[in-house]
């Protein structure tokens, strides 16, 4: 008769007092049990959470500006988060992120790129990525921005909101904090750049308008384009139904002829050239044929016209047919 225990340390179960043959059988009945024990949970077992659809991997490439270089990395955090990525995996992930030609140029760089850490890797992928700008152009770029004709004041939100971000509108404060006053520009901005005269004028003369914050100065525009969407006013009207009024003129219908009289030539009785007897000017075909060249009907032209003769100059004095001495000698003698 034999007594054995399990052999595994968090384990107290020990056969009975049996023989050997019987004992052996429990305990490898008993080692089937710990196969398909689950591992110990504090808390109580939750079903497996549903796979949603393959998420879509961002791309980058060489040549990109800054606002392109954020919007990826915002993307590239989405995606971590929606494949389940963890932090080991995430440089080679991030990796295959990059395009042929970025990718390359990692790996020249430095061959053990894919194996370095999260950050080193966006500091490498953004050093290689993004085109290098002055901050002093990034910020003429932002106030020169009109809001466009058509465009929702959104939109025109977002361009501006994109471009500050890569401004660095920041400061330090006497106090040594770093004070960051990038909204303060885009209310700025977008006060400037309302398209239309009269809501900006509007706008603009809002009470504590400058203290008003981003969100509700977007509210503030977007309720006055709805109402001028909804209600416009007389002047556009006015126009619009004197436009409405107007009777476009109509445009002579031009001569059109078929394919094979446009490629009509004839022999030019003048220098016995071949010339189109049909052709295209601006008020359209011409229906009598031509009867010379071109070259040749400038040349008749020419002929025609008579040389410009100044006219004579008028007589100085009288012809006189006889002698005035005479006359004058036949008077006295009468």
């Amino acid at each position: 008769m034999v007594v054995i225990a399990c052999t595994i340390p968090t384990c107290d179960f020990k056969t009975d007092d049996v023989s050997e043959a019987l004992a052996i059988a429990l305990l490898a009945n008993h080692g089937l049990a710990h196969q398909y024990t689950l591992p110990h949970t504090t808390g109580p077992l939750l079903p497996p959470a549903p796979r949603g659809p393959k998420l879509e991997r961002p791309k980058v490439n060489i040549g990109v500006s800054t606002e392109e270089w954020n919007l990826f990395t915002r993307r590239w955090e989405v995606f971590r988060t929606g494949s389940g990525i963890d932090d080991e995996s995430a440089p080679s992930q991030l990796f295959q992120c990059a395009e042929n030609e970025l990718g390359d140029s990692l790996l020249k760089a430095n061959p053990h790129a894919a194996s370095t850490t999260l950050p080193d890797l966006l500091d490498a992928m953004r050093s290689l990525a993004v085109i290098p700008v002055a901050t002093g152009v990034l910020r003429t770029e932002l106030l020169q921005l009109r809001q466009e004709r058509d465009e929702p004041f959104r939109a025109f939100t977002a361009r501006v909101r994109g471009k500050a971000e890569t401004c660095a509108f920041t400061t330090i404060c006497e106090c040594g904090k770093n004070v960051d006053y990038t909204d303060h520009v885009i209310r700025d901005v977008l006060l400037n750049g309302i398209s239309d005269p009269d809501i900006r004028r509007e706008v603009l003369g809002t009470t504590n308008i400058l203290q008003t914050p981003v969100n509700d100065v977007i509210a503030l525009v977007e309720n006055k384009e709805m109402a001028r969407n909804a209600l416009p006013s007389s002047t556009l009207s006015a126009v619009s139904s004197f436009k409405r009024q107007q009777v476009p003129p109509k445009e002579p219908p031009s001569a059109t002829l078929s394919r094979a009289d446009q490629a009509k030539q004839a022999a030019c009785p003048d220098c016995q050239r071949l010339f189109r007897i049909f052709t295209e000017g601006t008020r359209g075909w011409n229906t009598k044929p031509h009867t010379v060249c071109l070259n040749c009907y400038r040349v008749r032209r020419r002929r025609k016209r008579t040389p410009h003769t100044p006219p004579p100059p008028p007589p100085t004095s009288q012809a006189v047919e006889s002698d005035p001495i005479s006359h004058v000698e036949s008077v006295h003698l009468s």
